[in-house]
């Protein structure tokens, strides 16, 4: 494409605390149940909550300069691109709190401006060229 990729931390993954780096029989030793609010809950010792979470993508993404005719390709993992798409459609957070989509492994998100300068969402979550491939949305071959 002719682009040189720019790293930041602030689009990482949510942060699992002591978690990070264990197999997920190691890291269940040390998970934490569910307590309201969630947004809140942190779901191993260390762990960034969702409001933490949903804090640090959305003032970076506040932070881009975004032109009307700008194009930004982003790629992350799952949850930060559905703390984007909350970012993008300015949710709240109490309204994130009853709210969950997920971003499938290599699916493709396109959020526009339309005409009248509303934010939309043209495609989200879209795993089609996966399949057009004999694939589906975990990569392995079917």
């Amino acid at each position: 494409m002719g682009v040189q990729p720019i790293k930041t931390l602030e689009l990482r993954e949510i942060n699992n605390g002591i978690a990070r780096g264990m197999t997920k029989e190691e890291a269940a030793r040390h998970f934490l149940e569910p307590i309201p609010p969630l947004l809140d809950w942190r779901a191993y010792p260390g762990a960034e909550t969702w409001r933490e979470f949903y804090g640090r993508v959305s003032s970076y993404m506040d932070s881009l300069d975004i032109g009307d005719d700008s194009l930004l390709i982003i790629v992350a993992h799952g949850g930060t691109i559905v703390q984007i798409v909350n970012w993008w459609l300015r949710l709240d957070l109490e309204t994130l709190a009853g709210v969950f989509h997920e971003s499938a492994p290599a699916s493709i998100t396109v959020l526009k401006v339309n005409s009248l300068g509303d934010r939309t969402i043209e495609r989200m979550n879209d795993a089609a060229h996966l399949y057009a491939e004999g694939l589906h949305d975990s990569g392995l071959a079917l």
